[in-house]
Parts: structure tokens; C-alpha cells; sequence
């Protein structure tokens, strides 16, 4: 097998399971965590580590923001052996009972991405891998750690379709209502990647599942929202947190800006008029 062209990765490069986030800054956290790591490919947004966890090889690597970025990555990574995906990072919230630092378990998505359609029809479902989806809740369920599994609404923007949020104001008709909508069918979170993810697995025959955590809602894009405390973690889900570096993200001010520590190293979200309050470990 020659070298990937995107990923930079051959054979033997990168291990049966692989965990994906969207940021290539959040590899070499991710892989901090683990027994043993080392750096194995770096290029554009796609960066891999490569190590062993209690004993189990694994890897990591970055997939970029959007569900193009993920298809190559996820086209690249199949070619070279990788055979079990699970996505990482945030989402933002359609129902009101998820609060921030939940962690969303989806187990399907609703593919309003158009990468996915150009590999299947849209008839065809967006579903996550049983085996997979069953390991998250088992291992959400042993640390303690309150989560949420359901439907997400995949989409390719950011900004749009909430009125008021793009650039000059900017909006269609068309698409008002369209989270309220969504959270009326039940679906648990909006993102950008997991309809592709599920949808080329399933075509592959291979395993994939995706496990976010809330950084903020969606739900009612005008309203602010609530700047009470988030309840506490658990003790189990505290130490869980400690140990991985990563603290709870906080609410500031309107969707979708928020704020969270990654070790000593801040990420603002790009959310317009967006004044983060002091962060605090939990």
C-alpha cells in the first residue's frame, strides 16, 4: 500500500481503533492519557498519534472541522487498517434536559450534510455500529458520567441556519424553526461530522460510533443561556476529568460561543460577542 496522500500514513502505521476529534490540537491530549504514545504523521489538519492503552494498541488522529475533511480521513484510514472509529469532541444541545459537560452517545444521525449523500441516497440510514454505541454507554455508565444517547442533526455549517448569526444578519426563510423542529423529533444534538462517519462504515462493513460532550444549546439560538453553575460531577466522573486534563465547558453568553481549558491552553469558540467568564476546574 503506498503512502496516503492526505493522513501521511501506510501500513502499520495506525492501530484497528481509532478515536477521531476534530482538532489537531487535541490528539497529543488525547494520547497523553494513554500507556504509551508517539507522534506518527502530521499534515493540514490531520495529525496521528499512535500508542497502547492497558495493553490495547490505539490511535488518534484529527479529522478537521466538517464532514469532507472526515471522508478523507476516514477513506485514507480504512485503506491502511483501521477497522473501529469513534468520534470525539462537542456538540451543542437541542433538548433542555442535557446539560453542559453531558456526554451525547449518538446512535444515529439526520443527514443534512451533503458529503454522505454523494456516497449513498439519502434513504439510506445513518446508523452507529450496536457494539460500539454499547461500549460508550457501558463506559459512561462505569465513570460515573451522565450522558445521553439519540439521534443527532448533522449538518455542514456553523453559522447558519440560526437567524442572526451569519455574517450581516444574514438568513433564509426557510430554514427558521429548523433546530425547533428537530428538537420536536426528538433528536438530542446538532454537529457536523457523524452522518458521514456512519454512513461510509456501514457501507465498508466496518464499526463506528461517536461520543461528544455538550458545550453549549442550540435549541433556542436567541436566547442566552442560563448562567447558573452546571451541577456537579460525580466524584468517579470528577477524577475521570482530572485525569484526561479536560475541564467542563462553561456557558458564555449567546450560542454558540463558548469557552474550555484543554491542560493550560484556552479554545474560544468563534461565536460572535462571545466574553468567556474565569474558568474553573471542576
Amino acid at each position: 500500500m503506498t503512502l496516503q496522500y492526505h493522513v501521511k500514513l501506510n501500513d502499520g502505521d495506525v492501530a484497528p481503533f481509532v478515536l477521531l476529534p476534530g482538532d489537531p490540537g487535541r490528539v497529543p491530549v488525547i494520547a497523553s492519557c494513554w500507556d504509551e504514545a508517539h507522534e506518527v504523521a502530521r499534515n493540514r489538519e490531520y495529525v496521528t498519534f499512535t500508542g497502547t492503552y492497558r495493553g490495547v494498541p490505539i490511535s488518534c488522529t484529527s479529522t478537521g472541522i466538517g464532514a469532507p475533511s472526515t471522508a478523507i480521513a476516514l477513506e485514507e484510514l480504512a485503506r491502511v487498517g483501521a477497522t473501529t472509529f469513534l468520534r470525539a469532541g462537542t456538540c451543542g444541545s437541542l433538548q433542555q434536559r442535557a446539560k453542559i459537560g453531558d456526554v451525547a452517545i449518538f446512535d444515529s444521525a439526520e443527514r443534512h450534510d451533503g458529503a454522505s449523500r454523494l456516497y449513498a441516497p439519502i434513504e439510506y440510514p445513518a446508523a452507529a455500529h450496536h457494539d460500539v454505541v454499547t461500549a460508550a454507554i457501558e463506559a459512561a455508565a462505569a465513570l460515573g458520567i451522565s450522558s445521553h444517547v439519540g439521534t443527532t442533526f448533522s449538518t455542514d455549517l456553523f453559522y447558519t441556519p440560526h437567524e442572526g448569526f451569519a455574517f450581516g444578519g444574514y438568513h433564509q426563510s426557510w430554514a427558521r424553526g429548523t433546530f425547533e423542529d428537530a428538537r420536536r423529533r426528538g433528536t438530542i444534538a446538532a454537529e457536523m461530522e457523524s452522518s458521514v462517519l456512519m454512513v461510509l462504515t456501514r457501507i465498508w462493513g466496518l464499526r463506528a460510533a461517536r461520543s461528544r460532550s455538550w458545550r453549549t444549546t442550540c435549541s433556542r439560538p436567541r436566547t442566552r443561556p442560563a448562567r447558573s453553575t452546571p451541577r456537579r460531577p460525580s466524584t468517579s466522573a470528577r477524577r475521570a476529568w482530572s485525569d484526561s486534563r479536560a475541564s467542563v465547558a462553561r456557558p458564555c453568553g449567546s450560542w454558540p460561543s463558548a469557552t474550555r481549558r484543554v491542560r493550560a491552553r484556552r479554545v474560544r469558540c468563534p461565536g460572535p460577542s462571545c466574553r468567556p467568564p474565569r474558568s474553573r476546574r471542576p
